[in-house]
């Protein structure tokens, strides 16, 4: 029997130091996804729909009177004012005697008269929507003035947020009836006479569809598998969605499967891939299952384990011609052999 020389046992500090990577990074990796997702949705929701307030407030004379009561005027306050935009005698009679300096606030302030004459020439311009250029006032001052002074635009992330969580419920419930649903489908047909966007628009509701609704998961879903990739020495975990092309399969000899490659840690995003069907092995796993895998990088195989656990074979035997597993069933006596 061959000698083994003892193994040297780790240090005391490296042991503790591995355990409290191992505390507090599962901590850590939440944190890390969950500022993802928040950067995500405030950069691509709550952001435009904060615009879209901000501008709804600005473009109305109900949301301006609003913005006076909670301290902002636009057309009262100097330095909303674009001088570049005034009519010729306008800008004259400003640079002539149209303001003077504030004592007491420390700032420089319309003159009455002035002021009067602006709002004059204002009112002509002002309708039920009416633009802050036409209004002789800088829009980019005024929206910095709204996020930085009018409560509760302070704190217009969390208003973005809310606004976009309503807009997702409201859409939910009316996914949810018989009259919703028909809306809803009114919307999609006109979004499918965009030229450019019913390229795009159909496949992502299939793959949206795919994740968050089980009836369209069974329509289209036939199971979690394991396909070699990137090489025929590695499987990677994927979903199977169908039949290959019939050109795919006539180059092949035989028939493929269509299958979605997902990316981790975002299962949402991969690749679409044709595999031969005798290299798929099929898993006894479900989706969500595979995510949970998926997302944490192959750490949470529970779903793997409980498979072998309940007797269900799902280890992969190489085909006679070493290109792929075997597609014959793996009964005990084989097992032996």
């Amino acid at each position: 029997m061959e000698y083994e020389p003892p193994q040297p046992r780790p240090h005391p500090f490296r042991r503790i130091l591995i355990r409290g990577i191992a505390v507090i990074l599962p901590t850590v990796l939440t944190a890390a996804l969950l500022v993802m997702v928040v950067r995500f949705v405030a950069d691509s929701v709550a952001a435009p729909i904060n615009r879209g307030v901000v501008l709804l407030l600005t473009s109305n004379e109900a949301g301006r009177e609003f913005l006076r009561w909670r301290g902002i005027d636009i057309y009262g306050e100097h330095d909303f004012l674009d001088i570049d935009a005034l009519p010729p005698d306008l800008r004259t009679d400003y640079l002539r005697d149209g303001t003077r300096w504030d004592d007491q606030e420390r700032k420089w302030v319309f003159k009455d008269l002035f002021l009067e004459k602006l709002n004059d020439r204002r009112r002509q311009n002002i309708g039920f929507l009416s633009s802050l250029e036409k209004l002789y006032v800088k829009p980019d001052r005024v929206y910095a003035s709204v996020r930085e002074r009018a409560l509760p635009f302070a704190l217009l992330p969390a208003v973005g947020f809310v606004v976009a969580l309503g807009i997702v419920f409201v859409l939910g419930f009316l996914a949810s009836g018989f009259f919703g649903r028909r809306l809803i489908a009114h919307v999609e047909q006109g979004i499918f006479g965009v030229p450019v966007v019913r390229a795009i628009y159909p496949y992502a509701k299939q793959v949206v569809e795919f994740f968050f609704s089980e009836e369209s998961r069974k329509k289209s879903f036939t199971g979690v598998v394991a396909v070699p990739y990137p090489h025929r020495d590695a499987y990677i975990l994927a979903f199977s969605v169908g039949d290959g092309f019939p050109e795919v399969n006539e180059k092949l000899g035989g028939r493929s499967v269509t299958c979605f490659i997902p990316s981790s840690p975002t299962p949402f995003t991969g690749y679409a891939i044709f595999v031969r069907e005798e290299l798929v092995v099929r898993l006894p796993i479900n989706v969500e299952q595979a995510i949970r895998f998926i997302v944490s990088g192959g750490v949470l195989g529970a779903g793997l384990k409980a498979a072998r656990r309940s007797g269900e074979p799902v280890s992969v035997r190489v085909a006679p011609d070493g290109l792929g597993p075997d597609p014959s069933p793996q009964t005990s006596a084989n097992r032996r052999t």
